[in-house]
């Protein structure tokens, strides 16, 4: 018992030690920020983090709820000015690694705030835009998203979307982008491209996981896979009740060996988004919509009372990052 233990600790310093010394950045979370969870994201060894502006499923008048997410934003930040700062450029995230802070990075899941403007790109990008994805599952008019079966691929305008945010050097995010948009986003584009939470699609055939051939690709370019402990993306339906972090560690050591260490990342996609939230942000009609839309939940994977995600157990959160159980599992 006494060795177990010793064990323990040592992994769960060397796990620490890591955290403090690398460049840790979640390519996706989504939660209920305060300043108690700004506290918990430092405290997990958190660097940087892309949130996302405008989820797809709130206000309708997609411009008005960015530029509101972009003033709420601003003001959470100033008022934690001490825990939290915005990252405009990459000096800046290990400046507030200087600073022991943590980087916040705007980032948006699709175009809808700006497919049918796209001169509005320059405003976002002048407001700290720095990631953008181009179809949230679904089509729109500039490229069909993965939960779509025509599978059709850009549009025209899509094409000279991928070409502008290239030039303005936004991030790339193929998240939820269908396969034939995706591969031809990539050859368009001149720089890097990532995917800021997707798994591989040969360990589990979800619609929202990825071809080998399109992670290859983003390798091949200089980009980064987010592997994701999102339950959707980790297994199918099965007789399990829940699922657990031992879900999650299969996609991670598979696109390692596919694609190399230097090219995989995290994106936790930790969603704290519940009914009630919906409710007071008078949007419950197209949150429970959404829901209902994507075929690709499980019931086990959603509160039924809240409706709120459920992450597998050992990585609920950003207070699990450092997991004693996974730590002697992956360091012991």
């Amino acid at each position: 018992m006494k060795n177990e233990s010793s064990n323990m600790e040592e992994s769960i310093e060397k796990a620490k030690l890591l955290l403090r010394t690398g460049l840790v950045i979640d390519g996706t979370i989504n939660a209920a920020f305060t300043r108690d969870y700004f506290v918990q994201m430092r405290a997990a060894g958190y660097l940087a983090a892309i949130v996302t502006l405008a989820m797809p499923f709130y206000n309708p008048d997609r411009v008005f709820q960015t530029l509101k997410d972009v003033a709420e934003w601003k003001e959470l930040i100033s008022e934690n000015s001490d825990l939290v700062t915005q990252v405009f450029k990459a000096r800046d995230i290990l400046e507030a690694k200087k600073t022991s802070r943590t980087g916040i990075i705007f980032g948006m899941q699709d175009a809808g705030p700006f497919a049918h403007d796209t001169d509005l790109l320059y405003v976002y990008h002048s407001l700290g835009l720095r990631v953008t994805s181009l179809a949230y599952n679904w089509r729109n008019i500039l490229a069909d998203g993965c939960m779509e079966p025509g599978n059709a691929g850009l549009s025209h305008t899509g094409r000279s979307v991928v070409r502008l945010i290239g030039e303005l050097r936004i991030l790339l995010d193929l998240s939820h982008v269908g396969h034939r948009s995706a591969m031809e986003a990539l050859e368009l584009s001149n720089g890097p491209v990532v995917l800021t939470h997707s798994n591989p699609k040969s360990v589990c055939d979800s619609p929202r996981n990825v071809a080998d051939e399109l992670m290859d690709m983003i390798a091949t370019k200089g980009g980064v896979v987010g592997v994701s402990p999102l339950p959707l993306m980790l297994t199918r339906r099965s007789s399990k009740k829940e699922r657990t972090i031992d879900d999650f560690f299969p996609h991670l050591d598979y696109v390692v060996e596919r694609i190399g260490i230097d090219h995989v990342g995290f994106g936790s996609d930790f969603y704290k988004f519940n009914l009630q939230d919906a409710i007071s942000r008078n949007v419950a009609g197209t949150f429970t919509a959404r829901l209902e839309r994507e075929p690709v939940r499980s019931e086990e994977d959603i509160d039924p009372t809240t409706k709120e995600l459920r992450h597998p157990r050992g990585i609920r959160g950003v207070d699990e990052i450092i997991n004693p159980e996974t730590c002697v599992k992956t360091m012991g």
